[in-house]
Parts: C-alpha cells; sequence; structure tokens
C-alpha cells in the first residue's frame, strides 16, 4: 500500500499505522530472527547499518561485518543463501565492501522472489546505508546525488525495509500455517489462504469451547464468527476459547472471571490483562502487552495468531502420569519419574511449571531446571502428596529457557489417585436390630485445628478379604452418602485440641441384619483428610413382648408361676407353656400389625436427619408422623410403613413374614401373613418325651420388618404318686434320703 499511494501525502494516522507496523515486525525479530540469542531492533533500516549498538554487528578497523538480514534470512529459510559468500568478513576498503553488500542483498531479493515475495518496486540500492548509497551513486552515475535525490533515497529506503520485511514473514512465518484444505480453491481480496485458515482455527476454537466460559461465568455468551484478527479479537473472549482448547485447566484459575460481554473499557482492559496474565503463566514464548490487544495492530495480530497456531499444540499433554498411593494419618508421597531424551547435538534446558489449581499437591524434588546432555537421556522426578481422597490434576509443562538452547514444549496431564485408605482406626462393635447404640469415638492424632465431617456409610464388611488395615477406594466408592443416615454425628465440624486429642459422640440405628460400616471423613485444607472406620455386626432384636392371654385349654402359664416352678428366664419378652411328657401342646402366638421397636428407631432416626428447629416445629403442629412415615420411605425404601388416611387413623398394609426357629421340639407354618391393619395368630406345635425346659427363637422376616419371639416350654413327668414306707422306733429321729431323678438332657 505504501508503494501504490508513494504519490500521496502522508497523513497522520497512516503515519501512526505504519510506525506500529513497524514496532510489531521489530519487536517480533527481536524476540524470533535470531538463531541463538535476542537482539534488539528499534526500526527495520538499522539491519543495514554497521553499528554494533544497533544489532548483531562488529566495526573494527580494518574489517566489517554486516549479517544482520543475512541472519534473519538463514534463519527463517532453514539453510544458506545462494550466492552469499560464507565468510562475511571482508576488509574495510569501500569499493569491496560496496560490491558484497550489493551482492548480498540482490541474492537476498532473489531468494525472497522465489518462495513467492512481491517485490517488484524493492532495488538492490534501496538497502544500503545512505553513506553506501552516495559511493554506490557515484560509482554508477559518475557524480555526487543532490539533496532532493538523497531526500528521496531515504523515503523509498524506509519503505523498503519494511516491505521486505513483511514479504519475509509472509514466506517464512506465515507459510508455515498448513492451509485448510477448503480454503485451497478459495480467493479474498484481503486474506491469503493462510490467514483465512487462522481465522477459521480461531472460529473453530471459540464455537468448540464457549460453553466452558458460559460454565464459568454463569454469562450466556453471544455467538459470532470470526472473520477479523482486530474487531472480533479486541474482547479477548476468542483468546480465551483458543487459549482453554490447548490448556484445559486455565479455566479454574486465570481465566475464571471474565467478562463474556465487555460494555465498557475497562471490561476490556480487564480480559486483556487476563489473557496476558494467562501467556505468561504458561510461559508462552512471544511479547505481548495489554496495549496490543486493546489497541490492535492487525499485522501484530497475524504474527501473534501464527504464533499461536504453531506454538499451542505443543501444549497439548503428551501423556497422562497417574500417581497411586495411599491416604493414610500422616502424608505420604509418590514419586514418577519421567523419562526425558534429547536427540539433538546440543544439551537441551528446560524450565519446569506446574500449572492447575491442585499444582500445590505436586512438588519437583531436584529443582524446576532440567538439563539433557547432546544425545542423552534424565529422568526427571515428580512428587505427589497424597492428602485428598479426590482426584487432583495438574499440568507440568517443560518450555524450553530462551536464553539458551531449548527444545519444543513438552506437556504431561499429573493425576493424583488414592487407591487405598489406611484409617486413623477402625472401631469394631457389635449392634442389635433397630437399638439405637452411642458410641464414643476418642481420636488421636498430631496437630490442631477443625476439620469438616462428612459420613459415608455402606452395608458390608471392611476386613471381609484381608484382615488388614488398608481400605480399597473401590469400596470407599461405592460407598455412598444416602439420604438418610444411620450413623449420626452431632454438628458438622470437630477441632483437634492443641495436644492432637478429641473424642466425638456417634450414634448408630441399625435397620438391616448384617454388617455396615461407616466412614467418616475429617476434611482441612490445610492439614488435609483422614480416616475412622466403624465397623458394626447386627443381630437379631430383641424379644417382642407379648402380652398375656389366657383362654380356656390353653397351657400358657404367667411369670410367677413359672417362678414358683423354679425358671429364673421367666419375663415378659418370653412366651411361658407348660406341658406334661409326650403331650403334643398346640398353642398361638399373637403378631401384632405394629413392630413398637421399628417404629421407635424410625422416629429416632427422624430427630436424627432433622434440624432442631424443624424437630420443634413438627412436635407443636403434630406432624413427627409424617416425618417418620418419609423417613422410613427414603431410609428402607418402602411404602409399608404406617400411613395417615383421612380418618387419621393408622393403615397398615399387608405383610407376608418367613418363620424360622431353632428348635426341633417346636413346629412352625413356614409363612404368616398379616392382614392389612389386622393381627393375626401364629400356630405352633409341641412335644416333648423327656421333662425339663425347652427354649425356642422364633424369627419372623419381611423384606423390611424383622421380629424375634422366645418361647420357653416347662414339660414335667407324668402325675403319680411314690409311696415311701418307713420303719423306725417310737420317740426315736432318723434322717431318711429321698431320690429325686433328672432323666432329662
Amino acid at each position: 500500500a505504501s508503494t501504490l499511494f508513494s504519490h500521496l501525502e502522508i497523513i497522520d494516522h497512516e503515519a501512526i499505522f505504519l510506525q506500529d507496523v513497524k514496532s510489531a515486525v521489530c519487536r517480533w525479530l527481536t524476540y524470533h530472527g535470531w538463531p541463538k540469542h535476542h537482539f534488539p531492533i528499534q526500526s527495520p533500516e538499522v539491519l543495514g547499518t554497521p553499528d554494533c549498538s544497533s544489532g548483531p554487528f562488529s566495526l573494527s578497523i580494518g574489517r566489517y561485518r554486516s549479517k544482520g538480514i543475512l541472519e534473519i534470512v538463514q534463519h527463517l529459510c532453514g539453510r544458506p543463501i545462494p550466492d552469499v559468500p560464507v565468510n562475511t568478513l571482508i576488509h574495510y576498503p569501500e569499493n569491496e565492501r560496496i560490491v558484497y553488500k550489493y551482492q548480498m542483498v540482490t541474492a537476498i531479493l532473489a531468494l525472497l522472489q522465489v518462495h513467492g515475495a512481491h517485490l517488484p518496486h524493492v532495488t538492490p540500492q534501496m538497502l544500503l546505508v545512505q553513506e553506501e548509497y552516495i559511493l554506490w551513486y557515484r560509482k554508477v552515475h559518475l557524480c555526487q546525488p543532490d539533496s532532493s535525490e538523497l531526500e528521496q533515497f531515504r523515503e523509498n529506503s524506509s519503505r523498503a525495509w519494511l516491505d521486505i520485511l513483511l514479504q519475509v514473514m509472509k514466506v517464512f512465518v506465515l507459510a508455515k500455517v498448513t492451509i485448510n484444505p477448503k480454503f485451497v480453491d478459495k480467493q479474498s481480496n484481503i486474506y491469503s489462504q493462510q490467514e483465512l485458515t487462522l481465522l477459521e482455527w480461531l472460529n473453530n476454537n471459540f464455537q468448540t469451547n464457549k460453553h466452558l466460559l458460559n460454565d464459568m461465568t454463569g454469562e450466556n455468551l453471544i455467538d459470532r464468527t470470526v472473520t477479523s484478527f482486530v474487531l472480533d479479537l479486541i474482547d479477548g473472549v476468542v483468546l480465551a476459547c483458543t487459549l482453554l482448547r490447548y490448556v484445559p485447566l486455565l479455566r479454574r484459575t486465570l481465566l475464571k472471571r471474565l467478562y463474556l460481554q465487555p460494555l465498557t473499557p475497562e471490561h476490556i482492559l480487564h480480559n486483556a490483562s487476563k489473557i496476558i496474565e494467562s501467556l505468561q503463566s504458561i510461559r508462552f514464548d512471544f511479547e505481548v502487552n495489554v496495549s496490543d490487544l486493546i489497541m490492535p495492530n492487525p499485522i501484530f495480530m497475524v504474527l501473534f495468531c501464527t504464533h499461536m497456531f504453531l506454538r499451542f499444540p505443543a501444549y497439548l499433554p503428551k501423556r497422562d502420569i497417574e500417581f497411586e498411593g495411599t491416604l493414610a494419618a500422616n502424608n505420604t508421597f509418590v514419586t514418577y519419574k519421567i523419562k526425558i531424551e534429547n536427540p539433538s547435538q546440543k544439551t537441551l534446558i528446560y524450565s519446569a511449571i506446574l500449572k492447575g489449581v491442585d499444582r500445590e499437591f505436586f512438588t519437583l524434588p531436584s529443582g524446576a531446571t532440567v538439563k539433557v546432555a547432546p544425545k542423552g537421556v534424565t529422568h526427571f522426578p515428580v512428587s505427589y502428596v497424597v492428602q485428598f481422597v479426590s482426584l487432583k490434576r495438574a499440568l507440568l509443562l517443560l518450555v524450553g529457557d530462551p536464553g539458551a538452547n531449548h527444545g519444543s514444549v513438552l506437556s504431561f496431564n499429573l493425576i493424583g489417585r488414592v487407591t487405598k485408605i489406611t484409617p486413623l482406626k477402625i472401631e469394631k462393635i457389635r449392634s442389635l436390630l433397630y437399638q439405637k447404640q452411642e458410641l464414643s469415638l476418642p481420636i488421636d492424632k498430631t496437630g490442631t485445628g477443625t476439620y469438616k465431617i462428612q459420613i459415608f456409610e455402606a452395608d458390608g464388611n471392611l476386613s471381609s478379604e484381608k484382615q488388614t488395615n488398608n481400605i480399597p477406594i473401590d469400596l470407599f466408592e461405592s460407598s455412598c452418602r444416602p439420604e438418610v443416615n444411620l450413623f449420626h454425628i452431632e454438628g458438622n465440624e470437630f477441632t483437634l485440641s492443641p495436644h492432637g486429642s478429641g473424642c466425638i459422640l456417634v450414634t448408630f440405628i441399625p435397620f438391616y441384619l448384617g454388617a455396615r460400616f461407616c466412614l467418616i471423613l475429617f476434611s482441612n485444607s490445610e492439614k488435609g483428610q483422614f480416616v475412622v472406620a466403624i465397623e458394626s455386626h447386627i443381630s437379631y432384636p430383641l424379644p417382642t413382648v407379648l402380652p398375656l392371654v389366657t383362654k380356656d385349654g390353653s397351657s400358657r402359664i404367667s411369670t410367677n408361676q413359672a417362678s414358683a416352678f423354679g425358671i429364673a428366664e421367666a419375663n415378659d419378652e418370653t412366651f411361658l407353656t407348660k406341658s406334661a411328657m409326650g403331650q403334643v401342646t398346640n398353642e398361638n402366638l399373637r403378631i401384632c400389625v405394629e413392630n413398637t421397636a421399628l417404629e421407635v428407631a424410625l422416629y429416632g432416626l427422624t430427630r436424627h436427619n432433622m434440624s432442631h428447629e424443624e424437630c420443634q416445629y413438627r412436635i407443636l403442629t403434630g406432624t413427627m408422623e409424617q416425618a417418620t412415615l418419609g423417613i422410613a420411605t427414603r431410609a428402607l425404601n418402602i411404602s409399608t410403613q404406617p400411613v395417615n388416611n383421612n380418618n387419621k387413623q393408622s393403615v397398615y398394609p399387608k405383610m407376608t413374614f418367613t418363620v424360622s426357629s431353632n428348635s426341633e421340639n417346636f413346629t412352625f407354618p413356614p409363612t404368616l401373613t398379616l392382614p392389612p391393619n389386622q393381627p393375626a395368630d401364629l400356630a405352633f406345635q409341641f412335644t416333648a418325651s423327656v421333662a425339663g425346659q425347652y427354649k425356642c427363637r422364633v424369627v419372623l422376616k419381611s423384606p423390611h420388618d424383622t421380629r424375634v419371639y422366645q418361647i420357653l416350654s416347662l414339660v414335667v413327668p407324668s402325675e403319680n404318686h411314690p409311696v415311701i414306707e418307713i420303719e423306725c422306733p417310737a420317740l426315736k429321729n432318723i434322717n431318711q434320703q429321698i431320690p429325686i431323678v433328672n432323666p432329662s438332657k
């Protein structure tokens, strides 16, 4: 454009635009145009000036070295330039210097044109400095140039240097962008195929990752199509989506607070600062400032997007590295060594960076610098401290040191996983079904602090497979936090005293036979987590109380009668009968529809699973029974508990029990069915051929109700009248032993 409109006077905003373009190109060349080190470039013209203060030049007596533009082109091209001598140090005489310089810039222009550069207006003499141009002019025209010709030279030279550097960017930098196949045949009067590919790449990043920004901020992101390197990138949203595609862990840290619909310049400035902070955190090797994003220059943004397109794929993790450890009361460490190979002939130096909100759980024991010898291999250690049950993720970046030889970025996903848990202690208890049990659990652990308490519980036995203290994590994960906890701890926090001791009160109300365990997880954001386990073995409930109901012909006796017969275990929970040897006794157990122990347990469980305020409210309003019904439905997954009908009378549905006993002298039916809201009689038959006391435990089981009844039968010998004849003198005392035989077993 500067060539086509060179005859017009350059207005202020055009001069500013060209100055921004020069600044963008010089900044890019300063950091990426040299093979080894960084050299500052203030303006394009200094690349042809033999001044050591302006670039990589050396000026000494009798010798001259000008390798600025030559080194840049050779570095970006990747091979020597044809027709340019390898040894660029020549004698200082003017004629030889002009010949070499003219030959060098001619070869550079030819190389650029071969690679597709458009420089028909640039001639070799435009790339000489003014002193060299005067010498060239006198040699060609055999006269001294006047002031107007020198002024024209300065304008042409400045324009030519800018144009040649822009064409270098085009043929050696922008050409590295892999063209999207769908743009091969597409023509544009604004963008090249590489630029169209960059825009499509940015648009694809935005469309596929915008939902992540929506989830983070809760705002609705307005849809757009990226068609400009300036207008569509100024708010930073598209750049944020591009960062999230290649470094997803940034969503939880730096990119968490963005304005998706920036309405003020302050919002745009905030977004730009977050983008810059994110780029700096991952050591992105491109010099970009906040002002470059809020006042973008098209050339700079194209170079910036090109660099992102070429470098960001290296930030995708090469592999996942998993650290598997055991969560214990004292923190444990797991170390993994990453193998890094160097196929080059130079020493590679990397800087290790950990990113992600969980990065504090990963450490670098050998430091943050990694050196790999030429053709060598090193093993870089990374450690994970096991403090929490939850999965921990971080990103390890190995970024080349910009001040030395460095390879491409290496990226690894670090995943910390707990496979086993060693509890601080395992408390084993024995419980009776439906019986509330309170356990005072002492906690002894070094360190002080306040811990949050979470309860995880499930059916099963912690030590059923191996008699060890290690709990597999799959067992921990298979346990759940049910809607209704059978284990209860008052409050959700626990404070450990300075002496490292404390005590918590655990209440347990069992509802199922067998084994049930509880894992109490203590969490402190600074000190980590530890687990205390409780393992309960639940046996049958206490026998159900049976009221004394006597009928004609019944063999049942009262507790007082049983005591008179010498039965010490007579109580209200025992069904007592008396019969003779060989007599067949038929009796009935009256089975009530309600299970008092179960209902009391449900009521206690209801109190545990509601706040004190709610409990008082329900007591005052008389709605505790409805709450108990809800607890029963959720805890036992049933609807067979008492409900209220319109008449406010308890209605019990039909229930079927299986019947079992532990005595062969008693015979019971295999099942018993309770009609809705009505009791039923369980008939049984008893007979014994030998006198004595016979105990029997009867168990009635339904899917959600278990009852135990206890029967004791006293068998006495058949009635007879033995006669003992005693012969003795009168008025004399004698002692006679009366034999009493116990023929029972």
